[in-house]
């Protein structure tokens, strides 16, 4: 087992549609129920989601512990700048970032210069791509 994060950087593999799948339900049903509480985890990442050993694991994952901290830039957009997203929506919004890294195995949003501006405007206009090869053999339905 461990956390998301070194599943995907250190798997020789993607993971598939269908794993990707069965993760993000779990991830869904775990943010439901946060929700339903009144509860924003606020920092949803791949290093705060715990996922068995791949060979024994069909989609299973554990949410980490809840608490405030302050997220990294790729996960959610910066307070002050966005402020419509600091409620639950901000949980979706990673879960978002997570669907797109578990299917192609990198994030969405990157500055090639590491320019935090450029980053921030990549995410709040929304600006990202289905790079080719890494999303060829990705469904429609899942993009």
């Amino acid at each position: 087992g461990g956390d998301l994060f070194d599943a995907i950087a250190t798997s020789t593999t993607k993971y598939t549609e269908e794993d990707a799948s069965g993760m993000l339900y779990n991830l869904a049903s775990a943010l439901e129920y946060l929700h339903s509480l009144h509860i924003v985890h606020r920092d949803v990442k791949p290093e705060n989601i715990l996922v068995p050993d791949r060979a024994s694991w069909r989609g299973r994952l554990t949410v980490g512990s809840c608490k405030l901290a302050w997220q990294t830039h790729c996960w959610i957009v910066q307070a002050g700048v966005a402020d419509s997203l600091y409620g639950v929506k901000i949980d979706v919004w990673s879960a978002g970032v997570i669907t797109y890294i578990l299917l192609c195995g990198f994030p969405p949003f990157s500055s090639p210069s590491d320019n935090q501006d450029e980053l921030f405007d990549m995410i709040m206009t929304g600006n990202y791509d289905f790079v080719s090869p890494y999303w060829d053999d990705v469904t429609t339905s899942a993009k």
